[in-house]
């Protein structure tokens, strides 16, 4: 595990490499998975040597966190479970966001997503990944352009976890870009795009 960034006093985004490092994630996404209804079956532990974990900790801890499967030959993309014609196979520089949850009492918090979403952004800008896939239902993708990802939806509506979802795709030069222009209008995107750019 290591920790990627730290806001005095209380939050912490940390990283977990390898899957026994990150069962209490796990534990937390398997309880949001239940309590959501979601049917991933097997896909929340298909993908070992491919899966970098990101974890949000408040006060010692984990609230929410973000699965990410990087691109290789052998294990694949969730998107192409449902989404085979996608010309991705075999690409490294390309990432999938499986899974991004956060407990009840964190969901709506602009600061807490920025905060796990920066480290992911930072992380795909220094492994050279230029584009980021999610399987995104038509609610959330307006919440997500909301909150500054310009997703832009890549197929058709399937069915993906028990919900119609679209395959979306962003570049990381595209985020950038968008959490820049937003710095220029908001204090807390501001604050966003110091962390990405920092050392």
């Amino acid at each position: 595990m290591q920790t990627l960034l730290e806001q005095a006093p209380e939050a912490r985004v940390v990283r977990f490499d390898a899957p026994e490092e990150a069962e209490p994630l796990l534990g937390l996404f398997e309880s949001i998975i239940q309590e959501q209804g979601w049917k991933p079956g097997t896909q929340l532990r298909a993908y070992p040597t491919s899966s970098v974990y990101f974890g949000l900790e408040l006060n010692g801890s984990i609230v929410g966190g973000l699965q990410l499967i990087t691109g290789n030959a052998t294990e694949g993309l969730p998107c192409l479970t449902v989404w085979p014609e996608l010309d991705l196979r075999g690409r490294t520089n390309v990432a999938d966001i499986a899974l991004l949850a956060m407990a009840p009492n964190q969901r709506g918090s602009r600061e807490v997503f920025g905060l796990l979403c920066t480290e992911m952004w930072r992380y795909c800008r220094e492994n050279q990944i230029d584009s980021l896939w999610a399987e995104v239902t038509p609610a959330k993708l307006q919440l997500y352009h909301r909150l500054g990802w310009p997703l832009q939806v890549a197929g058709a509506l399937r069915c993906h976890w028990g919900e119609p979802c679209y395959p979306c795709v962003m570049t990381t030069d595209a985020i950038g870009q968008e959490i820049a222009d937003r710095a220029t209008k908001s204090p807390l995107y501001q604050h966003i795009f110091q962390l990405m750019n920092r050392p």
